[in-house]
């Protein structure tokens, strides 16, 4: 789920759903956190991209770059990221994720923090890299509960959003499923 946040800071009194809920049969036991949503909190600035489900452009768009996706894969298989993944890893898994777009970079880890969100495990990556010789900044948090929660949030290096994306975790909630 996402939401916004006026310029003024204030928290809005609705989310906007981002995530279908489905009933589930009763699973066999595992070591992941249920998670039922993450609600995460977008800037009044942003607004969803109609070409990309879960991403959130800037209102000065194309001027402005910068963006915030959002999504959320299943626990197992191909969407599901290790406990014990590695800066290596992660490096390896965006190149190719950018290749099978038809891109090649170069990204440039910059940090990878094993970070505890609510007692769920994740990541905190900052990391850049270079399309058409301009250089992309990102922030992103991978949230491993029984499916992987991933923001990222996208600037070009001379947008200089960074501080306020950075801000944004503490907006960042996960709802477990005991909870509700």
């Amino acid at each position: 789920m996402a939401g916004t946040l006026s310029e003024e800071g204030e928290k809005p009194e609705a989310y906007i759903e981002m995530q279908e809920f489905e009933l589930k049969e009763p699973a066999e036991q595992s070591s992941m956190t249920k998670i039922s949503s993450c609600v995460v909190l977008i800037p009044s600035r942003y607004q969803e991209s109609e070409e990309i489900p879960g991403m959130y452009i800037h209102e000065k768009s194309p001027l402005d770059s910068s963006n915030i996706y959002y999504s959320v894969s299943e626990g197992e298989g191909n969407g599901r990221v290790s406990e014990s993944l590695t800066e290596k890893e992660y490096k390896s898994l965006v190149e190719e994720a950018f290749q099978e777009n038809g891109q090649e970079v170069s990204l440039t880890i910059e940090s990878f923090e094993q970070i505890d969100m609510d007692q769920v495990p994740g990541y905190k990556v900052r990391s850049t890299y270079e399309v058409d010789g301009e250089k992309v900044e990102q922030l992103t948090y991978l949230l491993l509960g029984d499916k992987t929660y991933t923001i990222t949030y996208s600037q070009m290096a001379d947008d200089e959003l960074m501080a306020d994306f950075e801000i944004s975790e503490g907006e960042i909630k996960l709802v477990k499923e005991d909870k509700i």
